[in-house]
């Protein structure tokens, strides 16, 4: 399971600067007639906010989005023994599919996709 430490910092500021030149560029701000620096600030907000959602989601599932990885891709739990694992809806059985097993949902999902990786 990854958090925020992990995950690439945004550069909130430059972000910043880029929206409001983007919000200003286009009178963006003409309808509500907010300066582009606010709107842009809350944009961003908005943006961290998001992020922040996400990787609470992320955790309370104990399933991790990776860049690249396809929409639905999604990992099933169960109890086997005093592990978790983890599997792909295709899952068939233990002998013919691929596995993840740990402590907590995280850590066999983590298995999980170090086995799909070795098995590429």
């Amino acid at each position: 399971m990854t958090d925020n430490t992990e995950r690439k910092t945004m550069d909130k500021e430059g972000l910043r600067h880029d929206i409001e030149r983007a919000i200003n560029a286009n009178s963006a701000e003409a309808g509500s007639n907010t300066p582009d620096f606010i709107l842009a600030e809350y944009l961003v907000d908005c943006i961290a906010a998001f992020d922040k959602s996400s990787t609470r989601r992320e955790q309370w599932y104990g399933v991790k989005q990776s860049p690249g990885q396809k929409r639905g891709e999604v990992a099933v739990f169960f109890q086997d023994g005093n592990q978790q694992c983890a599997v792909r809806p295709d899952f068939i059985n233990l002998q013919e599919s691929l596995a993840g097993f740990g402590d907590t949902n995280a850590k066999a999902l983590e298995a999980l996709e170090a086995s799909e990786r070795e098995d590429r």
